[in-house]
């Protein structure tokens, strides 16, 4: 979660997301074209391990982001 700063598996959603294929909660996923405005997109599930990857924050510093492989339902 954030824009800045590396992101970690088990910190809020992240962690609830990465356990969410045995701790019964629904996945749904939004899309965001500008702030404040989200459109449903499709319900999905967590289809392998959350894994690591370095990418870029909004100052253009590496971080790494958390990836979480999905698929729709």
């Amino acid at each position: 979660m954030g824009l800045k700063g590396d992101q970690d598996i088990n910190f809020s959603q992240n962690k609830t997301l990465a356990e969410s294929g045995f701790n019964g909660v629904q996945v749904l996923l939004f899309n965001s074209s500008k702030p404040n405005c989200y459109q449903y997109a499709s319900e999905v599930y967590l289809v392998g391990e959350p894994f690591y990857q370095t990418q870029q924050d909004e100052d253009n510093k590496n971080r790494k982001v958390i990836v979480f492989p999905l698929k729709n339902i």
